[in-house]
């Protein structure tokens, strides 16, 4: 018969296009807070906004509108925040419009031209105010072409800024002119090199898809890499980078380590694109079925075929390498009888479909008339399986594909073992003389010694966490055969163990078989990370091994530990925070932590956020330490001035990489002495 044939993955993954939202930046911040000195509430709703306080920022703004109302700098943070809100409520738009009319007004008598910020808000607000009234493809590419035509008239007035440019390159984008896009646009910020710190990750994202479009993938995730870098959670983003990895991963000539590092990735990212209803995620599902096919984890492989299904978006071959993954299940022997039958029905319904399509190519009908061919065998149809392989030779003798010309003798094989089924001995010899004839006898001893020399067989093996009477149970199982004896699986020949790598200890594990079914359970384990490894001997000396993924157990979260200054400590100058931050199993998620120093009652700041998402916020004086730098699993924190003497509350928070979350927390007192002075 003809074995397990296997198609080259080929992948109909589609670009993901982000919401017009997410890809055209507005950047309505002009300068640095250093220039916005005109009023203490001005300063603090711009705190609150970078702490991401929404709420603390329209009274700040109003405050500040109602100090100078001459002061433009508020009122455009206000129609961001308007045009923010206009995602939820469409009606924003409408006022976030008003605003931006009335700054263009009074900043036009004042100055003859209009701010960057409100030309790139009175945009975007046009094209959210189109977008909310749910408008036909036509309606959209005009509302596009409005806006375009909006921001070029911005561009004669600031031909050289990268954030006009990264908007109209969006524009151009999603009108489908790739070449404006790159050509125009992308390149002028490149060359220009005048962008603002808001615009850079919607600007990375436009290369990115750029790249995606013109098929090289591994270009587009490191632009991706680089959107997260200053967005780490834009959805959009995510999706773009999960569908540039989907492409990466089919593609050969991508490193296996490589690729086996991005499609964990993708695994974790499928249930954030589930829940935000991302077109990726049909598509990040699709690929990761055929990457598991081309793996051999045909099990695996039907379940994302199935969940790229759910989502509306098994395109043609997927369906093809559904169909094979099919085949596969059913040949891996684990299955009943009447689920055997089930898969081989169902690879021969998705084949004979997908054999019909005009998309199927040469390569494609040999390989699916072999599988049919095997099917119809296994099934017993065996003048069925005849015409499929005599199908597979036709094609075969009209092609000059290497693959094709190289499996063409296990399909002459296949046609020689059915003549000879069917009795038809003239025929058979036929198909063998095609073949290389070796000596009879030769051939016979030959074929017993590779017999006997068949190490045992493991296939499904699994060692997992499994709730099955606490949350804390390792499930394993396996399926085991000997075909060097073809002996019934016993005890004797099993040894199987499990580790624990944090203990550095090493048990047996009792199991219990249900002919060639292993199944074995430890319940209730302690933290740690555990490994389990199955040997299997045969009475002839032959011997298997095979070890399951690390299982962690992680019953704690992180633990935060005061370094510097010590809980209760009474300290006479402050200029640093130290502390550590460990996780024993799963380890520190060092993008989660956060380190807010509460400051003395009465002060001007309430407190003050020292690390964010993992970066220092501010420099030490010694340069040690950067402004914007990654913290470690040991903390350094600069503490800027003024710290005013009294009593300071450190809180620090943190996940480990499950999303397990802690927040450490001690107090101490900074008592300058008595004529020193003062930070």
């Amino acid at each position: 018969m003809v074995g397990k044939f296997r198609l080259t993955m080929r992948s109909g993954v589609e670009l993901t296009f982000a919401l017009v939202f997410g890809l055209i930046g507005v950047v309505l911040f002009l300068g640095t807070l250093d220039e916005f000195k005109a009023g203490r509430a001005f300063d603090r709703a711009m705190e609150a906004y970078s702490e991401r306080v929404l709420e603390d920022v329209h009274d700040y703004l109003n405050d500040a509108i109602n100090a100078k109302p001459s002061y433009d700098p508020p009122r455009e943070v206000y129609a961001k925040l308007l045009l923010d809100e206009g995602a939820e409520n469409p009606a924003r738009f409408a006022d976030a419009k008003r605003v931006l009319e009335d700054l263009r007004k009074r900043q036009v008598a004042r100055m003859g031209r209009a701010s960057l910020a409100v030309h790139i808000g009175l945009a975007l607000a046009d094209l959210g105010a189109a977008r909310a009234k749910n408008p036909s493809p036509e309606g959209l590419q005009a509302a596009l072409e409005t806006a375009r035509k909006r921001l070029e008239e911005a561009l004669e007035v600031y031909p050289n800024s990268g954030d006009l440019h990264v908007n109209l390159a969006t524009i151009a984008f999603l009108q489908g002119d790739l070449a404006r896009c790159k050509k125009e646009h992308l390149e002028r910020v490149k060359e220009a090199g005048e962008i603002s710190y808001d615009a850079l990750p919607y600007f990375y994202n436009l290369v990115g898809l750029v790249a995606l479009r013109e098929r090289r993938p591994k270009d587009a995730i490191a632009e991706f890499e680089k959107v997260l870098e200053f967005a780490p959670d834009w959805v959009a983003a995510k999706a773009n980078l999960a569908v540039a990895r989907a492409e990466a991963i089919l593609d050969p000539g991508t490193d296996p380590r490589v690729a086996d590092r991005m499609v964990r990735e993708m695994k974790r990212l499928l249930g954030e694109l589930r829940k935000a209803k991302s077109p990726a995620f049909a598509s990040v599902s699709e690929a990761l079925g055929c990457y598991c096919l081309r793996m051999g984890a045909a099990s695996a492989a039907l379940r994302y075929f199935a969940d790229a299904e759910s989502g509306n978006g098994l395109k043609w071959h997927g369906r093809f390498n559904r169909a094979i993954a099919y085949y596969l299940e059913a040949l891996g022997g684990s299955l009943s009888v009447a689920k055997r039958r089930e898969c081989f029905a169902q690879a021969r319904k998705e084949l004979a479909r997908a054999l019909a399509s005009k998309l199927a190519t040469n390569r494609d009908i040999f390989v699916g008339s072999c599988i049919l061919g095997t099917i119809e065998a296994q099934l017993g149809f065996l003048d069925r399986a005849a015409a499929h392989f005599e199908r597979a030779a036709a094609i075969a003798a009209r092609t000059d594909d290497p693959f094709v010309k190289r499996k063409l003798p296990r399909v002459r094989l296949s046609l020689g073992v059915v003549a000879y089924l069917r009795r038809d001995y003239k025929k058979a010899l036929a198909h063998f003389a095609g073949l290389t004839p070796p000596t009879e006898q030769a051939e016979k001893l030959e074929a017993l010694v590779n017999t006997l020399q068949t190490k045992p067989r493991i296939s499904d093996f699994t060692a997992r966490r499994l709730d099955l009477l606490t949350p804390n149970d390792l499930s394993v199982s396996a399926l085991i055969s000997l075909p060097a004896t073809a002996e019934a699986v016993q005890p004797k020949n099993i040894e199987l163990t499990l580790t624990d790598a944090l203990r550095e200890t090493t048990r047996a594990l009792p199991f219990v078989l249900e002919g060639p079914l292993l199944r074995a359970t430890a319940v209730n384990l302690p933290q740690g990370r555990y490994r389990v490894e199955l040997r299997v001997t045969d009475s002839a000396g032959n011997q298997t091994t095979a070890s399951g993924d690390e299982v962690s157990i992680d019953r704690e979260a992180p633990r935060v530990t005061p370094i510097e200054p010590a809980p209760g400590a009474t300290i006479a100058a402050l200029d640093r925070i130290r502390c550590r931050i460990h996780d024993v199993v799963s380890g520190v998620d060092l993008e989660s932590v956060q380190v807010t120093l509460q400051m003395p009652r009465g002060s001007a700041l309430g407190s003050r956020l020292l690390v964010s998402r993992g970066r220092y916020l501010y420099s030490s004086p010694d340069g040690s330490v950067a402004s914007g730098s990654a913290v470690k699993a040991v903390l350094n924190c600069p503490v800027p001035r003024p710290t005013p003497p009294g009593s300071y509350t450190v809180v620090v928070e943190a996940k480990d990489t499950l999303g397990k979350g802690a927040r450490g927390a001690w107090n101490f007192e900074l008592r300058p002495p008595q004529g020193g002075k003062k930070r």
